[in-house]
């Protein structure tokens, strides 16, 4: 299903009744060749990027709590890449590029607005740190405007300029922007087969002499799942269980 303008007004004369659902709820397999511990944006992404750069179908996600309820679904983050070291700038600017095409891709809105971002100078010992940062994403390609009060003041009519902390200029980087993230861990939902269990948790249970074997049997909804010996590790820390929540496949 792609969402579109020309997909919206159709299915408008249904009252928008006949959507196909979003979210699929394959079957769970007795193995896996990778298991990713934590479904918020980085568990989720590394398994749709697993999947779609190098081809692995076979992932399983395990999430104790429900998908992207984390810091994923209380953060709207903001996106840049303007950092002061080549390696952290190299990165993030990967990352920006990404973002920047990731709504399409997705086939999902993810709410990034690229409205510019300004970091604002309020001391001689800021002006000197965004400069210092200005001209070294500028040595980078990374696109970078070292502005004074004047222009700061003009490009953001409504920012006081002479409060309690005065601004003496900023960084701006126009590709920056923010994002959120809650709508990402929707998206990657999306594009993965995400089995939902009927109820809200499922918990890997170990004897209490360990793990059962050399796997630990991960009990969801009355199937079970092998899981490889680094559960045990896992299971250590949390007091003998680990509460566990759905698995993904495939990029769809």
């Amino acid at each position: 299903m792609k969402y579109s303008l020309l997909n919206l007004v159709r299915n408008s004369f249904s009252y928008h009744e006949n959507w196909q659902e979003a979210w699929s709820s394959p079957e769970l397999k007795k193995e896996y060749d990778i298991i990713i511990v934590g479904g918020g944006g980085h568990g989720l992404g590394t398994a749709y990027y697993l999947a779609k750069e190098f081809g692995l179908k076979n992932i399983a996600v395990l999430e104790k709590g429900w998908i992207g309820g984390g810091n994923t679904g209380r953060n709207t983050t903001i996106i840049r890449s303007n950092y002061l070291w080549d390696e952290s700038a190299a990165l993030y600017n990967h990352a920006v590029n990404l973002w920047e095409g990731l709504s399409s891709e997705l086939n999902y809105n993810v709410m990034f607005s690229q409205r510019g971002l300004f970091h604002l100078a309020h001391t001689v010992h800021d002006m000197q740190e965004i400069t210092r940062r200005g001209y070294s994403n500028h040595l980078n390609g990374i696109d970078a405007e070292i502005l004074d009060k004047e222009q700061v003041l003009k490009k953001i009519p409504y920012i006081n300029g002479d409060g309690r902390y005065p601004i003496m200029g900023a960084l701006l980087q126009r590709r920056g922007g923010t994002a959120r993230h809650d709508a990402v861990g929707d998206d990657l939902e999306l594009v993965v087969e995400v089995r939902r269990p009927r109820r809200r948790h499922a918990v890997l249970d170990l004897d209490d002499d360990g793990p059962r074997g050399p796997v630990v049997d991960v009990d969801l909804v009355g199937q079970t799942v092998d899981v490889a010996d680094d559960a045990e590790e896992l299971a250590g820390g949390a007091g003998g269980e680990v509460v566990v929540g759905v698995a993904v496949g495939r990029v769809g």
